[in-house]
């Protein structure tokens, strides 16, 4: 009975695996659509539907008008969408050239589709073979076609041939002489010493490491020497690329060539989000977001960005008062990450901590360093595209570790420095670059491993997905050999980046004989590996010599090589400046003229209280609602993204969302939604014009409405003057910028069209008070005072009457400018009689046309 219930069980999550495959698409197509979303692969199925459907042919036509002839480059690396989109275009009425090799087809996990190139091979009318290698040295040449010769099908699918190649007489790749004798073809490190198992590949991946780095090294002094000529210059570091596999190989082979003071880059398709660097970045953002946690201020310590040992957690874990100097610490980091924004937040803790000096200290400091400002900057650039605020930017990287959250070019980790060094690359990275020597440690690691999931089978006609068939042990053989056809181009396309010399690695190590190297040397009369020797011999006789091992003596010494000596740094001097910096000159905005740190993004932002604060009373109600920076930057958010005309069930839903995304208990909601609707709803007045925000369609609205003008050199008392009584003593103290020029920058919250008329709202969630008497007209203008909110304004309605004097073609200010609302969201309420929360005023005409004078650069 147990067996029957665990096969109905192994039925059901089968048709469940079948129902997801089947629907994923289109599930995923409708969220696309709803959310307004597209990408490259959507636009070449909605370029195929349309070639397909109605009007196909006419389309076709249009684009071959255009393009009367197509050449299609990488053809190797296409799919069936895409072949498809070129046939119906160009078959059979126009001329499209397809331009590939098989062999270099190494993109499957993107979605390449050899079968695609091979199903275009046998429709096309003409075939040319280009045969000449015009790159790279007669030896690499040989010993390339003697590997690729050894089998009838190297590639293990029929269709994938191998032509060898012939050296063009005018290459232009240059000689190598090493200790004057011509370099050029395949050298072998054999490992012989591995026990019957063989070497485990930990040890063989140190080991190889190990003496390939010592190679490197020989070749770096015989250069120095002047042994070492790459035609009429010296061989230098970066004319030597490691290719891996893997990462971690490149990683492991890094350390190896540092060991010996021999400069290198990593170039690798590593996710940056699989670093030491990124789960310390989140670690310290942990602590930074809530500085009261004991586990999450340790936990950061300990990193090595902020560098505290052992003994000075355990003082800090002991002593209470140390526990509180660290809180102190964080809070600071929790208010400058609100006010001045990751980056400076981050800038300041690294000089504290001396994180950058001892970062360098390692031996892979450089890289380190790169990695950390790269993630620093994905997650700045992330905040500011995806409006990610406060906690979401921690919830946004703990995803981003965990894997889906960007796109491929974008995570790829950069060079850490472009000095001459040896370059160490993963073989798909590789592909269209050359290199004279070009070293491949890792050819003896098997990557052919049973996965998980649904077998993936391609043909020429159809792909198979099979979640369990009868026939899915011929599936699964099918499988592994697409696997390994694609493991052996991978290989090809390593060993034909040397344009001169080629150095592998092979032999006695565990796993060795499922490598694709081994395939190529595998003799079907011979299954045992007992005598690698034996199995490189037929290879090696067959060379003409362009094929060799290197002597076992060799490299007996390799594993030994002193590390090179580090030449003194030239010393630098400081050129002497003569020029003269216009310290004046500024992009203003409001937050820099007031005395306010401006925001990263320039927008300027209600309560400068940066830890949230919560008032003592328990009722839940909008004057008890949490304050701060972040509350304020959520409720601004909630404006910015809702309908005004939305039912109040989609406005809870919204305020729903944002409570959730930033960590606020549910009890908020309600009194939230209740603000927003008696907001949408409170009567506005202007002239003869009554009407409340939800008359307001989203067509008439621009929300964040971006502003920049240029100014005059201007000075305080510019604005006081002119604004005369709204700039009281009180605010002319605290205007204390030196006299500036250049542009003034900023956002309006909301500006919004009724009636033929432009009006302007800015936001605020500030708290002024336990109750609704406290935003009363007098508390309002108390506050307007106080937050130099009249500057602003003023600033913002200067923008706004440039940006309509410019688009209205019969623009008239008493006609087409209405008036300014700050509207202060914790005093609205539609039971009160009086329009308590909201401030409004007007800029008479003259002021405006005298500030535009007087300001505005024209």
């Amino acid at each position: 009975l147990s067996e029957e219930i665990e096969e109905l069980f192994r039925y059901r999550v089968q048709q469940m695996e079948s129902w997801l495959i089947e629907s994923s698409s289109s599930i995923l197509r409708e969220k696309k659509l709803k959310e307004g979303r597209i990408y490259f692969d959507d636009m070449l199925i909605l370029l195929y539907e349309s070639l397909k459907g109605e009007g196909g042919a006419r389309l076709s036509e249009k684009i071959r008008e255009d393009y009367k002839v197509a050449l299609v480059d990488e053809f190797q690396d296409t799919d069936p969408i895409q072949y498809s989109i070129l046939k119906s275009i160009y078959y059979p009425n126009g001329t499209i050239v397809f331009i590939g090799d098989p062999k270099q087809s190494i993109y499957g996990f993107r979605g390449a589709d050899i079968f695609s190139y091979i199903k275009a091979v046998s429709e096309v009318k003409e075939r040319y073979l280009l045969i000449q290698n015009w790159r790279s040295e007669k030896g690499i040449l040989s010993a390339v076609n003697s590997l690729f010769s050894l089998k009838r099908t190297p590639f293990l699918i029929d269709e994938i041939g191998y032509e060898p190649s012939q050296s063009a007489e005018e290459r232009s790749s240059a000689s190598l002489l090493l200790d004057g004798r011509r370099e050029e073809g395949i050298k072998i490190f054999l490992i012989k010493d591995g026990g019957k198992k063989g070497l485990s590949k930990y040890k063989a991946g140190r080991y190889i490491s190990e003496v390939m780095a010592g190679k490197i090294a020989q070749l770096l002094r015989l250069s120095k020497d002047g042994k070492a000529v790459l035609g009429d210059r010296p061989l230098r570091p970066g004319d030597i690329a490691v290719l891996v596999r893997k990462n971690s190989q490149a990683r492991l082979f890094k350390e190896a060539l540092s060991s010996l003071n021999i400069p290198s880059v990593i170039y690798s398709t590593e996710d940056l989000f699989q670093t030491q660097e990124a789960e310390e970045l989140l670690w310290i953002l942990h602590a930074v977001f809530e500085p009261h946690s004991r586990y999450s201020i340790l936990r950061a310590l300990g990193s090595e960005i902020m560098g505290f040992k052992a003994e000075e957690i355990n003082s800090i874990i002991e002593d209470e008062e140390r526990r509180e100097e660290e809180i102190i610490r964080f809070e600071k980091y929790h208010m400058l990450l609100n006010r001045d924004g990751l980056m400076r937040m981050f800038r300041t803790l690294m000089k504290e901590m001396g994180t950058l000096e001892r970062l360098l200290s390692l031996p892979d400091g450089k890289r380190r360093i790169t990695d950390l400002f790269q993630l620093l900057e994905m997650v700045f650039e992330s905040s500011i595209q995806r409006g990610l605020r406060g906690k979401e930017i921690l919830r946004w990287l703990q995803d981003s570790i965990k894997g889906g959250q960007i796109g491929e070019e974008e995570q790829e980790i950069r060079l850490e420095t472009d000095e001459e060094a040896v370059k160490v690359i993963t073989i798909h990275r590789s592909k269209g670059l050359e290199f004279p020597i070009v070293f491949i440690p890792f050819v003896w690691d098997q990557p052919l491993r049973e996965r998980e999931g649904p077998i993936i089978v391609r043909g020429k006609e159809e792909t198979i997905i099979d979640l369990g068939s009868l026939e899915i042990d011929s599936n699964k053989n099918s499988e592994r050999v697409q696997t390994l056809s694609e493991e052996l181009r991978l290989l090809y396309v390593a060993i034909t980046r040397a344009k001169n010399l080629c150095y592998l690695a092979w032999g006695r190590i565990s796993g060795v004989e499922s490598s694709p190297f081994t395939y190529l040397l595998k003799d079907k009369e011979e299954p045992s590996f007992d005598q690698p020797e034996r199995a490189l011999k037929k290879l090696i006789q067959s060379s003409n010599g362009s094929i060799e091992l290197i002597p076992d003596k060799e490299i007996e010494r390799l594993s030994g090589v002193k590390p090179i000596e580090e030449e003194e740094a030239e010393e630098l001097e400081f050129s002497d400046f003569k020029g003269k910096i216009q310290n004046a000159w500024h992009i203003n905005s409001f937050s820099s003229l007031s005395g306010r740190r401006a925001k990263q993004d320039e927008r300027d932002r209600d309560e400068d209280v940066l830890i949230s604060e919560l008032p003592e009373e328990e009722e839940v109600s909008i004057f008890t609602f949490p304050r701060g920076a972040e509350c304020g930057i959520m409720i601004h958010e909630i404006m910015e993204e809702l309908n005004f005309q939305a039912e109040k069930g989609e406005v809870e839903g919204l305020v729903r969302d944002k409570i959730q995304r930033y960590g606020y208990e549910e009890k908020w909601v309600s009194p939230l939604v209740e603000t927003i609707c008696s907001t949408l709803e409170i009567p506005l007045m202007f002239l003869k014009d009554r009407f409340c925000l939800r008359d307001i369609p989203p067509q008439n609205r621009i929300n964040e409405m971006e502003f920049i003008y240029p100014i005059r050199k201007i000075k305080k008392e510019d604005f006081i003057e002119l604004l005369g009584v709204e700039i009281d003593s009180l605010e002319g103290r605290r205007l204390t910028f030196s006299p500036t020029y250049g542009f003034m920058k900023g956002f309006i919250d909301l500006v919004f069209e009724y009636n033929g008329r432009f009006y302007l709202v800015d936001w605020k969630s500030n708290y002024l008070g336990p109750e609704r008497s406290y935003y009363g007209e007098r508390y309002l203008k108390k506050e307007m005072t106080q937050s130099l909110y009249h500057l602003q304004y003023h600033i913002y309605w200067v923008s706004l009457y440039l940006f309509l004097r410019s688009r209205l073609p019969e623009f008239d200010y008493e006609t087409h400018m209405g008036c300014i609302y700050y509207i202060f969201l914790r005093g609205v309420g539609r039971e009160d009689p009086l329009n308590y929360g909201i401030f409004m005023d007007r800029p008479k005409k003259e002021l405006i046309y005298k500030l535009c004078k007087r300001i505005v650069d024209y």
